[in-house]
């Protein structure tokens, strides 16, 4: 049973702000009530995707407006999802992964977004898209405006302007993303946008290693909830000490 989390940075550190543990569909039949009793689930708790879980997190913390949310980003596995994304709130702008079969209006032509980093039509760029532990981080990259794609019975219609950004690695990868940022967003907060989510495997790399995220042992959803918000708790008391200790680099 794999967790959700959430998890928010700024310009001086990252950090989680939510948690949840995600329960397999099977959970909630009656085999499996003793098993929901003696693990302590709540009685009105129902199954919901790992996608739904995410959404719910969102429109939370975004209710609750205790700061500020510049950017949203995501993986295929929630970019894909056109429903997700259509249910974000609107004042938070998202750059999500997406699969090479995403369609998209370009101009008057309907086409999977793998043809434009196949054309010659947009030219790739090298471009630095941000700093990583071993220095700069460069990568060709196409940027270019286009009009994402919904379905509607079997008639794909225009839905809302977006930005393509595609990612292509010295190995020959090639990463697609999709935003819904305002046209006048600069290729810069594209770049930035772009790196936001590899904070997130920093986050965890430091909870299990150092902070004891897998190690609890009680066998109560509670109990469970309980230990991982302890251990966001750490996180943000050991990245407040390491950052007082560094010295801060204003742009």
């Amino acid at each position: 049973m794999p967790s959700r989390s959430f998890y928010s940075i700024c310009w001086r550190g990252y950090g989680l702000v939510d948690r949840e543990l995600y329960f397999q569909e099977k959970w909630f039949g009656e085999e499996y009530k003793d098993l929901r009793e003696n693990c302590d689930v709540p009685k009105d708790k129902i199954f919901q995707t790992k996608n739904e879980i995410a959404l719910s997190q969102i429109k939370n913390i975004a209710a609750r407006n205790l700061f500020e949310v510049k950017w949203l980003g995501c993986d295929s596995a929630f970019g894909c999802d056109h429903n997700f994304l259509d249910s974000l709130p609107e004042n938070i702008p998202y750059f999500a992964g997406v699969k090479s079969n995403e369609r998209i209006f370009l101009g008057g032509d309907l086409l999977a977004i793998k043809a434009v980093s196949d054309s010659n039509e947009v030219s790739w760029r090298k471009a630095k898209i941000g700093e990583g532990s071993k220095g700069a981080v460069y990568a060709d990259v196409k940027i270019l405006r286009a009009s994402s794609c919904r379905t509607i019975g079997s008639c794909a219609t225009r839905h809302c302007d977006i930005w393509v950004y595609i990612r292509r690695y010295d190995n020959g990868d090639t990463k697609f993303f999709i935003s819904n940022a305002p046209e006048a967003t600069t290729e810069q907060e594209l770049h930035e946008a772009a790196t936001l989510r590899w904070p997130i495997e920093q986050c965890f790399q430091e909870c299990k290693s150092y902070l004891g995220m897998e190690h609890c042992e009680g066998r109560s959803y509670k109990c469970l909830l309980r230990h991982w918000l302890f251990v966001m708790i750490a996180h943000l008391f050991t990245t407040s000490l390491r950052l007082s200790f560094k010295k801060l680099e204003f742009p």
